[in-house]
């Protein structure tokens, strides 16, 4: 009661002294428990919007608007019982016009819990934002921050303990999003844009010690990570041309990791995997139409796929079984590569295979089924 009677003091001894506090600001505020904190600033604001709910002890929030048409909401619940030295602390800054931000915080069972959005003071414009960390556990982190127009972001942290989810968003008309639903411990997640008209999707459900990034630069680009069951991966997507598409699935199993780097206009490319320590790489560059789609199920695969500089290229490779590896480059156009290997090998008995396209027309089809220590090489020039 004392805070909030603290709260409105300010706001009167501020308008008296000369701060600008836009007509038709609101504050709503209301606090229970001890040591909680607020600091509400509207300036220059007209028909701005702050509604702060704290329950628990030693929750902090911090809001700031400036612009115009802004509205934040700031929610923070604590559970009991509450651990030694608890530090949860929401921080919203807007700036520009039409901003929304949420931020919803609950449960905290162990310290530390942060959330922070900010949307581009004085240079942003129609921007949406939302951060709910639920159970908030342990140095659960979310920020976003957002410059340009006409942006979404979007973070949900469900049960994270040392979980960390960013967004940073610059350009016009990007979203992004960004799930984690019962995280555990090391997870690292981080969506970056820029361009126009981008949109970066990471989904992590049942995760634990999983990293996973999209960076697009371009424009019109699709990136998408979804991780379910699987422990100890990573996805790495990047993508700097326009109208890509790149999508990484890893299910269930253990230390599985996906890279994918697009480049150039029209690429689209696929890893699936599931199982045990399987690592997809694939690379495209400056061809049109170009479709890459790695499907890896079973223990120790590796695929290394390249395209660049052609139109219409296409790559499959399908590796079940145990220690399979695979190779593959094409450049030109019109090349056509089919790989499936099914084989159970071991450590230095691998089967491998190693295909090098150059050129117009040529299409290469390799299967390699049971056994180990299987080799295939294929070159066209």
């Amino acid at each position: 009661m004392f805070a909030r009677k603290s709260l409105i003091a300010v706001a009167v001894l501020a308008a008296l002294s000369g701060t600008a506090f836009a007509d038709n600001s609101t504050v709503n505020t209301s606090q229970n428990g001890d040591k909680n904190v607020l600091n509400v600033d509207q300036a220059f604001a007209a028909g701005s919007k702050v509604s702060i709910n704290q329950t628990g002890t030693r929750n902090d929030s911090v809001v700031k608007q400036v612009g115009a048409s802004n509205t934040a909401a700031v929610t923070q619940v604590s559970g009991t019982p509450l651990a030694k030295d608890v530090d949860q602390v929401a921080k919203l800054t807007q700036g520009g016009t039409q901003n929304n931000a949420n931020i919803r915080q609950e449960g905290t069972t162990v310290a530390k819990v942060t959330a922070t959005i900010n949307q581009a003071v004085n240079g942003g414009h129609g921007n949406d934002a939302g951060i709910t960390q639920v159970a908030g556990s342990g140095n659960a982190k979310a920020q976003i921050d957002q410059g340009g127009n006409s942006h979404k972001a979007y973070i949900s942290q469900n049960k994270t303990i040392a979980g960390a989810a960013t967004i940073d968003q610059k350009g016009t008309s990007n979203y992004a999003g960004i799930n984690q639903t019962d995280s555990y411990m090391g997870e690292s997640v981080k969506v970056t844009q820029g361009g126009f008209n981008n949109k970066g999707y990471i989904t992590q459900y049942d995760t634990d010690f999983k990293n996973a990034s999209v960076n697009q630069s371009g424009n019109n680009n699709v990136g998408l990570v979804e991780q379910s069951n699987a422990n100890f991966g990573g996805v790495t997507i990047t993508q700097t041309g326009s109208l890509g598409d790149a999508r990484a699935y890893q299910r269930s199993g253990n230390n599985m990791n996906a890279t994918i780097t697009q480049a150039g206009t029209g690429n689209r490319a696929t890893a699936d995997q599931a199982g045990h320590n399987h690592n997809a790489t694939v690379k495209q560059e400056g061809a049109d139409n170009g479709l890459v789609a790695v499907n890896q199920r079973g223990l120790n695969e590796t695929a290394l796929v390249t395209q660049s500089w052609g139109s219409d290229n296409s790559a499959y490779v399908n590796q079940s079984g145990a220690y399979n590896e695979e190779t593959l480059l094409q450049t030109g156009f019109n090349n056509t590569a089919t790989i499936n290997q099914s084989g159970i090998a071991a450590s230095g008995t691998a089967n491998v295979v190693s295909l090098t396209q150059s050129g117009n027309f040529q299409t290469a089809t390799i299967s390699q089924s049971g056994g180990a220590s299987n080799s295939a090489v294929v070159t066209q020039r």
